[in-house]
């Protein structure tokens, strides 16, 4: 399941955060071949990049993320992936405790479902 941010939430987000959104022509893409890799690879390939947050779209399922870079955006410290557990699909554990240890600077901008109703949410976390 993709997630797309409005021009409402751009502006909401641009308001809380301070944050310039200005898309370039670079699109990056990250893939995985299992959901660990995939997790790892947007953690560390994202790292102090200046990211278009209106722009990411993430197909778990395939495990494949894409977004621009944008040259006047503030650098994220990184974009993180959660997801819940196979054997507890309801419950993401994971994004709740991104989102209790990173507070304001934990922004979600993806969530949906996959596999067997497994719940995930995309974060990008600001210094």
């Amino acid at each position: 399941m993709n997630f797309i941010i409005t021009e409402e939430d751009r502006n909401r987000i641009k308001k809380l955060y301070g944050l310039i959104i200005e898309q370039s022509e670079t699109v990056q893409t990250i893939t995985g071949n299992d959901i660990e890799t995939f997790r790892q690879n947007i953690r560390a390939k994202t790292m102090n990049q200046k990211i278009d947050i209106s722009s990411p779209k993430i197909d778990l399922d395939k495990r494949i993320l894409t977004y621009y870079l944008a040259n006047a955006a503030t650098p994220v410290f990184r974009l993180t992936l959660a997801y819940s557990a196979p054997d507890n699909p309801e419950n993401c554990e994971s994004c709740d405790a991104i989102k209790s240890s990173n507070g304001k600077r934990a922004i979600v901008l993806a969530s949906g479902i996959f596999e067997n109703n497994r719940k995930f949410q995309l974060f990008a976390i600001y210094q």
